[in-house]
């Protein structure tokens, strides 16, 4: 999938974060946004990710209008993000988690046994079956989170995953897990959007 940007611009609180801005993500890429901090590199990943409106500007998926009020809206464009801070709920169990905000239910019920067995079903896909869907995330470690949040995006079915500053808080191995499973998913025909300040 195929999403451009064209003459892009934002300001917030009087302050222009994005000035004209034009770039095209090809189909099935790894593309990187490397930056300082406050170069605005988060603000063009929320706006693609319906988080954040823009100013003016025109976006575009596959050369069809692309306008998200918000991020379900994206979700139905295939465009999901991961965000720097977790949004994921400590108290519940992974599989909860892998399914927040799209549970699977029947009549007013949980399908817990289907949510489960899907949950299982997508980390076994990312190379995880390790991890127990049964678990509550408060339980796992930094890097585990980032999986069951990328898991979470492929139940949500997303063509583009959006990492914003996915490795900030991993240390020198987990970030080595991180980049095999981008690399994976990237081959796999996922496009991948992956933010950074580490100009290093």
């Amino acid at each position: 999938m195929t999403i451009s940007v064209k003459h892009l611009s934002v300001e917030l609180e009087d302050t222009k974060i994005l000035d004209d801005i034009s770039v095209q993500i090809p189909i099935n890429s790894f593309t990187c946004i490397l930056g300082e901090n406050g170069a605005g590199k988060s603000t063009l990943a929320k706006i693609l990710s319906g988080v954040l409106g823009l100013d003016a500007g025109n976006l575009y998926v596959d050369d069809k209008p692309y306008r998200p009020h918000d991020p379900r809206g994206a979700f139905k464009h295939g465009v999901v993000i991961v965000h720097q801070e977790p949004t994921l709920v400590p108290h519940l169990k992974v599989f909860e988690n892998i399914f927040l905000g799209v549970e699977l239910a029947w009549k007013g019920c949980l399908l817990k046994s289907k949510m489960r067995s899907r949950a299982e079903s997508v980390l076994d896909k990312l190379g995880h079956n390790e991890i127990d869907v049964e678990s509550k995330l408060s339980s796992l470690s930094p890097a585990t989170c980032q999986i069951v949040e990328i898991a979470r995006a492929l139940i949500l079915k997303a063509r583009v995953l959006i990492l914003d500053e996915p490795a900030s808080s991993l240390s020198g191995p987990d970030k080595t897990v991180l980049f095999k499973l981008l690399k994976n998913l990237s081959e796999q025909g996922l496009s991948i959007i992956y933010i950074s300040h580490f100009l290093e």
